[in-house]
């Protein structure tokens, strides 16, 4: 991440326990952690020194979810990192994910900026589908969405 000059990266499949933060290489960066299961799940966003002091809260929603809020200037950034589970879970299990996470989405002020990163290829129910059709849905909600909104 120092050689990329990677500021902010979210993780998913941490398998680390707990909802913690630590500092990661001799505090070139601090990771905020939310696990349950040593052997699969878990989700960080790790922030790099130069902008770990302007974190100002942190959210976590089970295994799946953490949200962290920086102020970089007049900015507020939210940056949420996302692991939707996978496919041989049942139906509610992943219609909780995405209630849960339309929940953080919600929760969200809209004059605030939100960066999602995660492992979002999770499938409900029985269609699978190609990246266009994919695209094409995901335009119909933002769609719907900013109809909502106004």
């Amino acid at each position: 991440m120092i050689r990329r000059r990677v500021n902010i990266a979210c993780l998913q499949e941490t398998k680390w326990v707990g909802e913690k933060s630590r500092e990661i290489g001799s505090t070139w960066f601090k990771l905020w952690y939310n696990g349950i299961d040593r052997k699969c799940n878990g989700v960080g966003i790790m922030v790099d020194n130069d902008y770990k002091d302007k974190v100002v809260d942190v959210k976590r929603m089970r295994d799946k979810l953490v949200l962290v809020k920086l102020i970089i200037g007049d900015e507020k950034i939210n940056i949420l990192s996302a692991y939707a589970p996978q496919v041989g879970l049942s139906e509610s299990i992943k219609r909780k994910f995405w209630d849960d996470m339309d929940g953080f989405m919600q929760s969200i002020p809209l004059d605030e900026n939100v960066f999602i990163g995660g492992d979002l290829n999770g499938m409900s129910g029985q269609v699978t589908m190609g990246l266009g059709e994919f695209m094409e849905v995901l335009v119909t909600i933002i769609k719907m969405t900013k109809e909502n909104q106004s």
